[in-house]
């Protein structure tokens, strides 16, 4: 018969090759033919799989017992004496079993993490609604949702909403209205953001005249028309009109900015004035501001002065001559006001103010 491994010829009942010293009777693979460790489930030199069993060995072979090294005579080595070399393919064999077992180790930590990936994924993936008002989850989950939002305010950012105006604390207003609504857009530090379950927006009050929600009933209805924009995770509007009751607030808060600021004192046809609201006026103003109580239901004065100052006033329109003029048609308030700043008047200086010829 011929040697398993180096095919030379060999006694028939051999045990160990004398030419390569290797054992007979071991299995091999299938595939490549190579000796295959026994037990081994995979072939070391190609990797095919290897069925298991007991290998098919000789029966005088396995019953056989041999000790390593084999008796070999001299002549059989061409006249060398000594061991023969222990074979190189154990230790071919110990690396590709370190280089398997590598690759196993490999594949089983890959699976590994597929799994828990796996399962965050799917821990991820319900159908629960965002609870918070602002999108969970940053830029990524807000700009997901966006088809949720009832206003896209990258695409249009000018709107109108009604609702009624309260306090938020610190002089700020909100606009409040009742169904809820969800807003989507950029804040000021240029991330996306996704507002759900909103019902108040505060108004930006930077470019609105003073006392422009004055006189507000707690109930009336109002209209703002204007720019929305996130800002310090909250959203407001820049109003360009408020309506209420048929009326542009800001335009009429203008023309009362306006009409103020051409009365010395302006509320005196409307409180009781005090030393307070005169502190600091000069004689000259305090006779102005007695006259101009006057001046409002049109009377017209015999003084250049005093004509030609209130003829400059845009509320102004002089139709009663000054001797034709009753103080019976001022209020109550008036008249106590007129009395208060002619004794005033009088008080700084005994004559008056002389350029005052009524």
């Amino acid at each position: 018969m011929r040697c398993q491994y180096c095919n030379q010829e060999i006694p028939e009942d051999a045990v160990f090759c004398p030419e390569c010293g290797q054992k007979q009777g071991i299995s091999v693979c299938p595939e490549c033919g190579e000796p295959v460790e026994e037990g081994a489930a995979f072939c070391a030199e190609c990797g095919a799989k290897i069925e298991t069993g007991t290998p098919e060995i000789a029966e005088d072979i396995v019953e056989e017992i041999v000790e390593w090294p084999p008796i070999i005579h001299e002549e059989e080595l061409g006249g060398q004496s000594g061991e023969p070399e222990k074979p190189a393919k154990k230790e071919r064999s110990m690396v590709a079993i370190v280089i398997l077992a590598a690759v196993i180790l490999a594949v089983a930590a890959l699976a590994i993490r597929f799994l828990v990936l796996n399962k965050d994924t799917d821990s991820q993936s319900g159908e629960e609604g965002i609870t918070m008002d602002f999108a969970d989850g940053g830029e990524e989950a807000a700009e997901a949702n966006v088809e949720d939002a009832d206003y896209n305010l990258l695409e249009n950012d000018e709107l109108m909403l009604e609702g009624l105006v309260k306090s938020a604390g610190d002089d700020r207003k909100v606009l409040q209205w009742e169904n809820e609504l969800t807003f989507y857009g950029i804040n000021d530090k240029n991330e996306k953001i996704l507002l759900e379950n909103a019902d108040t927006v505060m108004i930006d009050d930077a470019d609105l005249p003073e006392g422009v929600f004055d006189g507000l009933s707690a109930n009336a209805s109002v209209t703002i028309d204007g720019r929305l924009y996130f800002m310090d995770e909250a959203l407001y509007i820049e109003p360009y009109e408020i309506y209420a009751d048929g009326i542009e607030l800001i335009e009429e808060a203008k023309k009362n900015v306006e009409s103020k600021s051409e009365y010395v004192l302006p509320q005196s046809s409307s409180k009781l004035l005090t030393g307070s609201d005169v502190d600091g006026l000069s004689l000259r103003e305090i006779n102005y501001a007695k006259n101009e109580i006057y001046a409002r239901h049109g009377r017209r004065f015999k003084s250049a002065e005093l004509q030609n100052y209130f003829n400059s006033k845009s509320w102004y329109n002089g139709t009663i001559d000054p001797d034709s003029f009753s103080e019976s048609i001022l209020s109550d308030i008036e008249k106590k006001n007129a009395s208060f700043l002619s004794d005033l008047e009088y008080s700084i200086d005994s004559r008056g103010y002389q350029l005052d010829a009524n």
